[in-house]
């Protein structure tokens, strides 16, 4: 009886367990709090708000100033986001603008982040959906022009 008794209380726990993870995986969060963002470990950042304007490079502009990186991420810390499944982020790829960034750090890995209106991809292999969208494309094409 005891022994059944373990068991029990064995999977019970690990089925509680799984349950907390999907659960804290797929509920609403800020979205700032999903980017790997390490401000005193800043050493630059990477932006491109049109692909197109790269050519053959990676990103359209780079700074060294931490500021950039902390009024993108004061913006950011505005929107919150729900977990999808990586196809749905697919569907609209093609059809909403989009921006990337990529913040380096001097020990911690860099902070890669795709993002439109209503969409964000942290590469981190999660994807979003903005809740409480779209973000604010005008304010990326302004901020976009103040750091290039």
């Amino acid at each position: 009886m005891n022994k059944k008794r373990f068991v029990l209380i064995v999977v019970v726990s690990i089925l509680t367990a799984l349950s907390i993870r999907v659960y804290n995986d797929y509920r609403e969060r800020d979205l700032v709090d999903l980017i790997p963002y390490q401000p005193k470990d800043f050493l630059w950042i990477h932006f491109t708000e049109d692909r197109s304007k790269v050519g053959d490079g990676f990103f359209e502009w780079e700074s060294r100033d931490q500021e950039s990186a902390d009024e993108l991420m004061d913006f950011l810390s505005q929107y919150r986001v729900k977990r999808i499944d990586e196809d749905t982020y697919n569907q609209f790829l093609a059809l909403e603008e989009n921006f990337e960034t990529t913040i380096y750090h001097r020990q911690a890995n860099p902070a890669i982040v795709h993002s439109m209106e209503n969409y964000v991809h942290i590469l981190n292999g999660k994807y979003y959906e903005v809740v409480n969208g779209p973000i604010d494309i005008e304010w990326i094409k302004t901020y976009n022009e103040k750091w290039k």
